[in-house]
């Protein structure tokens, strides 16, 4: 059986379409592309390190942005990386696909 790829409606970095599965890098972390909690986001086999990811966000958008997310484990959902990363509409500009 032949199971069609999901389509997240996200791009990354290289404005390659982001798909269910894909395995993609965060900050140099690789993750799979997953559905989880009704939403799509990057689910990584090690724990997420927050503090590194705020450190991210200030030195991407400015020390006044703070980090704004559930803290999951291994989960980050595209919704809390597009906005604390101030993306634009569909373009997650700090995610690259690396493979499928």
């Amino acid at each position: 059986m032949n199971k069609e790829k999901i389509n997240t409606g996200l791009i990354d970095v290289n404005t390659t379409w982001i798909y269910e599965g894909d395995e993609v890098f965060f900050f140099g972390k690789k993750g799979k592309v997953v559905k989880e909690f009704g939403c799509y986001g990057i689910i990584f086999e090690e724990m997420i390190d927050w503090d590194d990811i705020e450190k991210h966000i200030k030195e991407q958008v400015g020390n006044y942005n703070s980090l704004y997310a559930c803290l999951n484990d291994n989960f980050i959902s595209f919704w809390e990386i597009a906005w604390n990363f101030e993306c634009e509409e569909d373009f997650i500009h700090v995610v690259e696909v690396v493979s499928r």
